[in-house]
């Protein structure tokens, strides 16, 4: 017997089988007991290839139907995933328009707002709705944010603070001197007023100046009608070169040395007139009908009565100048220098 206790115990059924039809065999005889032999050692036969179909699904098909069956449940579970996946993608895929719409509306949204310091824009299309002065505009963005701006590289007389002439090349550090730049303020003022009040103007950020002022307040060229208002304020005389860095120096300073040397604008300075009272024309002589002779007149051009040896002489001078130039009748009685002899 086999050592084999799985291969005994699946022979043994057959084992018995046999022995059966052995016994019956010895007891038939004819076609009838060979055929049941025959039949006997057909079923032996398929028996004994049963016998070892239990021996090699135990050690090696039970391998085989395990890893196939982990086969298969990995081909149904990498299907599975994949349909999952599948399914994720196609509502990924339908949801990207509404992301992209939103991202569309994000980006549209920021071109049109007010400007921020980290924001990369440095242009926008704006109504002038005041002016301030004739450097510093009140402007609305297109999404009816309002706020001031600055003329960038410019500076107007002020208008609604003191100036200080020492930064007017040429103005006098005087009264004269602060009294003409203001008038040049209101003036800088009145420009821009009548020229950009309401407006729709391009305003631009310069990358090599500062975005915003001490103040907080945004730094730009202003454009109309194509024109720079900055550098055309430089040019008419309106505005001096301020000192800070910016790409269009050059051109402002050339522009600025041009209005000076021309007298332009505020730099055609002009001391004010004043006014002053024009001289008497004074007699060096007064000959009376009398034939009463007058000191001449003194180098003030006016009488007192300590000019006049006597009072007739006073008298002379008073009735020969109507009015009383020199005072002389201090009473008004019409008699002149009456402590003279």
């Amino acid at each position: 017997m086999s050592d084999n206790p799985v291969r005994w115990r699946a022979a043994l059924p057959a084992i018995v089988l046999g022995m059966l039809l052995v016994l019956a065999g010895c007891a038939g005889t004819g076609p009838g007991a060979n055929n049941t032999t025959d039949a006997a050692s057909s079923t032996t036969g398929s028996l004994d290839t049963a016998t070892d179909a239990p021996v090699e699904e135990t050690e090696d098909t039970a391998s085989t139907d395990a890893a196939s069956t982990s086969t298969e449940v990995t081909a149904s579970t990498t299907e599975s995933a994949t349909t999952d996946t599948t399914a994720a993608d196609e509502k990924a895929t339908d949801s990207e328009p509404a992301s992209t719409t939103s991202a569309a509306q994000t980006t549209e949204q920021a071109t049109t707002s007010q400007p921020t310091e980290s924001g990369p824009q440095t242009e926008w299309t704006v109504e002038i709705v005041r002016i301030v002065d004739g450097d510093t505009y009140e402007v609305q963005f297109e999404d009816g944010s309002v706020e001031d701006v600055r003329l960038l590289g410019i500076d107007t007389p002020e208008v609604h603070t003191t100036n200080d002439p020492a930064e007017f090349e040429g103005i006098p550090g005087t009264g004269d001197g602060e009294s003409w730049l203001r008038d040049w303020g209101h003036k800088a003022s009145d420009y821009t007023n009548k020229r950009l009040a309401g407006e729709t103007v391009t305003i631009e950020t310069d990358p090599s100046a500062d975005r915003r002022g001490s103040y907080g307040r945004l730094l730009v060229y202003v454009y109309h009608n194509g024109e720079n208002v900055n550098l055309q304020l430089i040019e008419q005389g309106y505005a001096r070169l301020y000192d800070t860095d910016f790409s269009e120096r050059n051109a402002f300073t050339s522009a600025e040395r041009t209005a000076q040397n021309d007298g332009v604008g505020l730099w055609g300075y002009e001391a004010p007139a004043r006014s002053t009272p024009e001289p008497t024309e004074r007699k060096t002589e007064v000959p009376s009908e009398g034939g009463v002779d007058v000191p001449p007149v003194p180098a003030d051009g006016d009488y007192n009565c300590g000019d006049f040896d006597t009072q007739e002489q006073a008298q002379t001078v008073l009735e020969d100048e109507p009015g009383d130039p020199h005072r002389l009748d201090g009473d008004g009685d019409g008699v002149a220098c009456e402590s003279l002899p």
